[in-house]
């Protein structure tokens, strides 16, 4: 059975999380921006919850989120991001990723504290080969549970929106 969900806002509760847990769960672990929610996030979640008992779900900080997609993102804060995780059936723990993961002693940190038996990603995840080199490292094993669909993404959404605005504003010139 797994333990009341909770959303967990830092690395060091998240760990304390993990080591309250019955010996002998598997602990998937998943990270990303999940800034506007779609169907595609969905599907990766729900996979990543298939490979184990227990899912952690790290969101990445809204300055790491304009360093990595650029000027006008995240559309949606952290905070507001981190709570939308957590509300999915498929997602047990939700924590806010630490400040420094954008060199790999920072990520690398992250998966030698919380100790995932899996980590998730999907196709297109970036330091792919470095994800895997690093859970191994600390005896897990990295899992592609999702394929790219390049139809959907939030930088789509985001860019339908704005041209439907355009459209909208020259047809009412």
């Amino acid at each position: 059975m797994v333990n009341q969900k909770q959303v967990k806002f830092s690395l060091e509760e998240a760990i304390a999380r993990r080591s309250s847990l019955a010996s002998g769960q598997i602990v998937t672990l998943a990270t990303g921006v999940f800034d506007i929610l779609h169907i595609e996030h969905l599907r990766f979640l729900r996979r990543a919850k298939q490979q184990g008992d227990i899912l952690f779900v790290g969101i990445e900080r809204d300055r790491r989120v304009r360093q990595l997609k650029g000027r006008g993102r995240p559309v949606n804060s952290e905070m507001h991001r981190a709570q939308v995780i957590s509300a999915l059936k498929s997602v047990d723990c939700v924590f806010l990723l630490p400040d420094d993961m954008e060199d790999q002693a920072g990520r690398e940190r992250v998966i030698q504290k919380l100790k995932p038996d899996i980590y998730a990603v999907s196709a297109n995840t970036p330091y792919l080969q470095e994800k895997e080199k690093i859970i191994k490292k600390f005896a897990g094993q990295l899992r592609v549970v999702h394929q790219h669909n390049p139809n959907i993404s939030t930088t789509k959404i985001i860019t339908a929106k704005r041209n439907h605005r355009r459209r909208v504003r020259s047809a009412n010139i």
